[in-house]
């Protein structure tokens, strides 16, 4: 069996490996720069781990954990990337809404029909304490998507435990 770096030891072969066995997306689903990203993110972590099948089966294996992760992994970088950008005011504040009400009972509407005039606005925002809301937040921020994202891959390689005790026996001939 052949470690990660062996089947894949450049980007490049990663990338050809991913349009060979793209049944399941068009090969344009995974552009250069995300073949980049998620090859690093592997490489990284498996290069030296060796596979947990033969060649055949783990590249049929690793076809179909890549189309059911791949794209799932950017939409979630992309929603942390938007969470990112925004300011902190804009995480902390709760609930906003406004509701508006017509009152012109001479003109016929419907659901989508916009009224020029409005007769009663209410506007409300809600902010919680901020140490409550803070400690809401962190939790939700805090999303480990590396990490969970290469564990999905993980019964793709080799375990190799270490060992944590060592078993040994004293020599009985001890002269004193």
């Amino acid at each position: 069996m052949l470690t990660f770096k062996e089947i894949f030891p450049k980007w490049t072969d990663f990338k050809q490996f991913i349009i060979d066995y793209s049944i399941y997306y068009p090969a344009n689903t995974y552009d250069d720069a995300k073949i980049l990203i998620y090859y690093t993110l592997l490489y990284r972590n498996f290069a030296n781990s060796h596979t947990a099948y033969d060649n055949e089966i783990f590249n049929e294996m690793l076809s179909l954990t890549i189309a059911e992760n791949f794209r799932e992994f950017f939409i979630i970088r992309n929603l942390l990337d938007l969470v990112a950008s925004k300011n902190v005011n804009d995480l902390i504040v709760g609930i906003e809404s406004i509701n508006n009400v017509a009152e012109n009972p001479n003109i016929d509407t419907n659901k989508d029909s916009i009224i020029n005039y409005v007769g009663v606005q209410t506007r409300s925002t809600s902010k919680e304490n901020i140490v409550d809301r803070v400690y809401a937040l962190i939790p939700k921020i805090t999303i480990p998507e590396i990490k969970n994202e290469i564990q999905k891959y993980g019964y793709l390689f080799l375990k190799i435990i270490p060992r944590t005790e060592w078993l040994f026996e004293e020599d009985e001939d001890e002269t004193e």
